[in-house]
């Protein structure tokens, strides 16, 4: 993977939707997190207004040096924080996570750390007794874990609910 300097980049001719704050199809009302972009979070030259609401983005209200071309978008409803958007997210965990025993009651978590993303934002790991990803809370503590691995230390000892993990981008 090369070297991405924006989030999203919007062509003149697209009008993408990337939240809509009123809009009755949830996955259409924004929950989205832009962070770690080496740029900008959304360049373009796109000439209508793009509809960008309901979003996080890293500060609150959105910094403007964030966005090339800051007067083509709606970032109304912005999000608050990033914890805001955990519950509502609709990004997909990071595919092919390994779970094993370390010793008798840790379990190491693995993942391929080859996306970009991950080796400069890192992750953050969540974890939940049941199999929804909307009853899980974050279990890595206080900012990203940085490269392939996390260690849940006294996670499952014998008698213990079993526990179902999700790690996303920070």
């Amino acid at each position: 993977m090369g070297q991405v300097d924006s989030g999203i980049r919007i062509d003149a001719s697209s009008q993408p939707v990337l939240g809509m704050f009123s809009d009755a199809d949830p996955l259409r009302r924004g929950f989205n997190t832009f962070v770690c972009n080496r740029v900008y979070d959304i360049c373009g030259s796109n000439t209508g207004i793009v509809l960008a609401q309901n979003n996080w983005w890293v500060s609150a209200p959105p910094n403007p040096a964030d966005f090339c071309s800051i007067g083509t978008l709606d970032l109304s409803h912005s999000l608050t924080s990033e914890a805001e958007t955990s519950a509502h997210s609709n990004a997909p965990p990071i595919a092919q996570l390994k779970v094993s025993r370390q010793g008798t009651d840790d379990i190491l978590l693995s993942w391929v750390d080859d996306w970009e993303a991950v080796a400069n934002c890192g992750v953050d790991v969540f974890r939940g007794v049941s199999p929804d990803p909307a009853t899980f809370i974050p279990i890595s503590g206080p900012g990203a874990v940085l490269g392939s691995s996390f260690v849940n230390f006294s996670a499952a000892r014998q008698g213990e609910p079993n526990f179902y993990y999700s790690v996303y981008v920070h």
